[in-house]
């Protein structure tokens, strides 16, 4: 997705648009991506443990990063104790 920085339509007389920084992504990419089934991400997002945001009627989008900040490390032992 191309950044949209603000001001780069000046020339043409048009109205400055923000820059976006946050990439969208539906839940069958995030589920394929991830390697999680997209019914999981719905159990996610109802939990409230993943924002979501409707587009339109049908479709719903997350945020990448949010999904990323899903992940959990696991917590290894230390060989030497």
């Amino acid at each position: 997705m191309p950044k949209i920085v603000a001001g780069e339509n000046k020339a043409r007389g048009k109205a400055a648009v923000p820059e976006v920084a946050a990439r969208y992504i539906t839940l069958e990419e995030a589920a394929e991506y991830y390697r999680m089934s997209e019914r999981t991400r719905r159990r996610r997002i109802a939990e409230g443990k993943l924002p979501a945001w409707r587009v339109g009627p049908r479709a719903i989008r997350v945020m990448a990063a949010d999904v990323e900040a899903l992940a959990e490390r696991i917590p290894t032992t230390d060989p030497a104790a």
